[in-house]
């Protein structure tokens, strides 16, 4: 219980602190949350299949870099093993306690519970920019858990903590139920990269603070390793799922301020009647 609430002073003052003087359109709160859900409702949904379609929107050098992330990853299963067995849990104990209060911020139960808090804090405080960056976190949570969850099943990754017996590339038939048992990529890792990225784009003119929601990010991701949960190549895999639909949640924000895009069913009213039209763009 110490450690949650540690975790959410952290972000409360992560994204309050610098910006508790920012002007915001006289909404009352419950204004705001009526017409977040109504966004929500219009574009989020309509969003996600946009992660799956935008590399065919990527250019050459988004390609590079998908390309280095899928080398980097490939590179690590190939260490994967003697990395993992080199960390002595035991002797780790210290530094695991140090990271506590960092892998508790990649815990998506607790995720649930303080992006909420997140969001009425800056109603109550009326600040425009914690409230938008918050409502893009939640959002890019929710695609990260799609891309992560579904790679997951595909995969179906691993993990025996048998020195003799253990193999980083045993892969089980594709399964999908819930809670996957496949560890490639990192929940943990993405759902942290997911959130804090959208963070740090928000602040990206704010001094240090982009570098220390990144250093958060990081530090949650390398508290995996003392716990022994994952192969190294699930924790950078999962780590750049997360940055990924971070900036993604970001394209589409802004993509939305000049036009809609992805697909949208809306109320209209046709020469026959009322209907619904079908609204698609890219």
């Amino acid at each position: 219980m110490k450690n949650k609430t540690i975790v959410l002073i952290v972000l409360i003052v992560i994204g309050v602190c610098p910006v508790l003087c920012t002007e915001t359109k006289e909404l009352s709160p419950f204004d705001h949350i009526a017409k977040d859900a109504k966004e929500a409702y219009q574009y989020d949904f309509s969003d996600y299949g946009g992660y799956l379609t935008s590399p065919l929107r990527w250019d050459v050098e988004q390609w590079k870099t998908a390309g280095a992330v899928v080398g980097i990853t490939g590179a690590l299963m190939l260490i994967d093993k003697p990395l993992f067995f080199s960390v002595d849990s035991k002797n780790l104990h210290g530094v695991n306690n140090a990271l506590n209060v960092f892998f508790e911020m990649g815990n998506w139960k607790n995720i649930i519970m303080y992006m909420p808090t997140l969001y009425l804090t800056s109603l109550v405080i009326k600040d425009e920019r914690l409230r938008r960056s918050t409502l893009l976190a939640w959002h890019s949570f929710g695609a990260e858990i799609l891309v992560t969850q579904g790679l997951k099943g595909a995969l179906n990754r691993t993990l025996n903590r048998n020195e003799a017996t253990s193999d980083p590339f045993e892969y089980k038939s594709p399964d999908f139920s819930l809670p996957s048992q496949g560890v490639l990529p990192s929940g943990h890792a993405s759902t942290v990269w997911a959130i804090m990225t959208v963070y740090a784009d928000e602040y990206q003119n704010d001094g240090i603070l982009p570098y220390l929601i990144y250093g958060t990010a990081t530090l949650s991701s390398l508290s995996l390793i003392p716990t022994q949960s994952h192969w190294a190549s699930d924790i950078f895999l999962g780590a750049a799922i997360g940055y990924y639909t971070g900036k993604t949640a970001r394209y589409y924000e802004e993509k939305h301020r000049t036009c809609q895009t992805g697909v949208t069913l809306q109320p209209a009213m046709l020469p026959t009647g009322p209907g619904v039209s079908l609204t698609a763009s890219f």
